[in-house]
C-alpha cells in the first residue's frame, strides 16, 4: 500500500490525541520507519504495516478510535474543493470513481455495481494480507465517502469475505437521506 495512507492515519491519530506507536507497539521495521519519518507518500509498503497500525489504533482506543481515525483520515484526504464537488455526486458515481482511486493506494481492486435506488454492491478483490480490522477500515472509508455526498449508509450486508485471512469482501450498501 502507498505511504500516503499511513500519513493520513498518523495525522488523524495526532489530531484525535492518540500517540504514535512506540516501543513494542508495532514491529521494529514499522516503528523505525515512523521514527525516522522514512515513509514516503508515493512509495509502496507492506500491507502488514497497515494491519499493524490499525491494530495499534484498536488496542489503544477500541473500535470507536478506529472509526474516528479512519473517518477523519478519509475526510482530511479530500480537499475542500473536492468536498464541495462530492455533494453533486451520487453515491454510485462516487463509488465508481473511488474504485479507480483505491487502486492507486492499494495493490488490489475494488468495484461497485448499482443494484437499485440507494443500493450498491461494493467488491474488493486481491487484498492479500488483510485482517478483519483492515476490512473494517475499508468499510468505514466507503461509509464516510458516501456521507460526503450528503446521504448516509443505513444498512450494510456482507455477502462474503471480510474476515481475517480473506483476500476479498463483497458488501451491499443501502443508503438514504
Amino acid at each position: 500500500m502507498k505511504g500516503t495512507v499511513f500519513w493520513g492515519l498518523l495525522q488523524s491519530m495526532q489530531k484525535l490525541g492518540m500517540a504514535a506507536p512506540a516501543g513494542a507497539d508495532v514491529s521494529t521495521e514499522l516503528r523505525q520507519a515512523l521514527e525516522t519519518r522514512d515513509l514516503f507518500a508515493t512509495s509502496w509498503y507492506p500491507v502488514e504495516w497497515y494491519r499493524e497500525l490499525l491494530g495499534y489504533i484498536v488496542r489503544r482506543g477500541g473500535p470507536s478510535a478506529l472509526r474516528d481515525t479512519v473517518q477523519l483520515s478519509t475526510r482530511e484526504s479530500v480537499s475542500t474543493v473536492h468536498r464541495f464537488l462530492m455533494k453533486a455526486f451520487s453515491p454510485d458515481m462516487l463509488l465508481k470513481q473511488g474504485a479507480r482511486v483505491f487502486s492507486s493506494f492499494f495493490d488490489a481492486k475494488i468495484s461497485s455495481t448499482p443494484l437499485g435506488a440507494g443500493h450498491t454492491l461494493v467488491e474488493w478483490t486481491a487484498c492479500g494480507g488483510f485482517d478483519a480490522t483492515c476490512w473494517t477500515a475499508q468499510v468505514l472509508t466507503v461509509e464516510e465517502l458516501v456521507a460526503m455526498t450528503g446521504v448516509r449508509v443505513q444498512r450494510k450486508v456482507v455477502r462474503s469475505g471480510g474476515g481475517t485471512g480473506d483476500d476479498a469482501l463483497s458488501l451491499e450498501l443501502f443508503w438514504g437521506r
